[in-house]
């Protein structure tokens, strides 16, 4: 959950996607992916996180290759394998998708949907001369805490950071937090965001009750100035990083918990 002007708040697992293009042409390949169905998700939003997965699917198909994955729970339960995100750092994006079918199914004897798609898909490989050192000072908050970021690019970047908890999964819930009116998106030496003219104060989304929260800051470093909006759903957002241009484009996230 995040407000913006002088307070913002984030929340935040790390992963490190470098990523460049090598290829113009794309290879054509099926993916398929499942994601929980039940009384407390609908058909759509269940369908849209096995096509994200589907879409996962068809890039490992096609390159071959997965440099690490990291899953996001969407629920409380522990055993719950079919209703986590997994992002994956992957040596693919997706230049274009298809759904082929989509179905209400069984699996593991719970109720899923099933996404086939056919997509195509541009092999990459990572660009270890772009890149930034990401750091936080600590990644267990209370409410009320201070949020530092302190961004080293190895040169000049346009950066985008936005955050994301699943305790708002229906809504709109990754929401932009830099830039922002106080400060540009371009970084090119050691930086820490906030700057001194705001800042970013950890709390909880409004009618949550519980005594945790995990959250994730996205952060995304890129050759050249992009455009986003200001908020996106959980299943937009990411099936706009699988198509981010990988020459051009690294993504870190950072996972923190947000206690009372």
């Amino acid at each position: 959950m995040i407000q913006r002007f002088l307070f913002a708040i984030l929340g935040i697992v790390a992963i490190l996607v470098f990523i460049s293009k090598t290829d113009v042409y794309g290879a054509e390949a099926e993916g398929i992916g499942y994601h929980y169905y039940g009384p407390d998700i609908s058909e759509n939003h269940s369908c849209k996180f096995a096509q994200l997965k589907a879409e996962e699917d068809a890039i490992i198909k096609a390159t071959g290759e997965t440099v690490s994955a990291q899953d996001w729970k969407v629920c409380s339960d522990p055993e719950c394998v079919l209703k986590e995100y997994r992002w994956t750092d992957l040596n693919g994006m997706i230049l274009y998708s298809e759904i082929i079918s989509k179905e209400i199914t069984q699996l593991f004897g719970q109720d899923v949907c099933q996404v086939k798609i056919v997509a195509e898909v541009m092999h990459i490989e990572r660009d270890p001369s772009f890149s930034a050192t990401i750091e936080l000072r600590t990644n267990m908050y209370n409410i009320g805490d201070h949020l530092l970021i302190n961004i080293d690019p190895s040169q000049k970047m346009y950066v985008y950071v936005f955050s994301w908890n699943d305790a708002e999964l229906n809504q709109v819930n990754v929401h932009k937090v830099f830039p922002n009116s106080y400060e540009t998106e371009v970084i090119k030496e050691q930086t820490m965001i906030p700057s001194s003219d705001y800042e970013l104060i950890m709390t909880y989304p409004s009618n949550y009750t519980g005594d945790w929260l995990d959250e994730y800051l996205y952060v995304i470093m890129s050759k050249r100035k992009l455009k986003f909006s200001n908020g996106y759903k959980f299943d937009q957002f990411n099936q706009l990083l699988l198509r981010l241009d990988p020459y051009d484009t690294n993504v870190e996230i950072i996972g923190i918990t947000i206690a009372k």
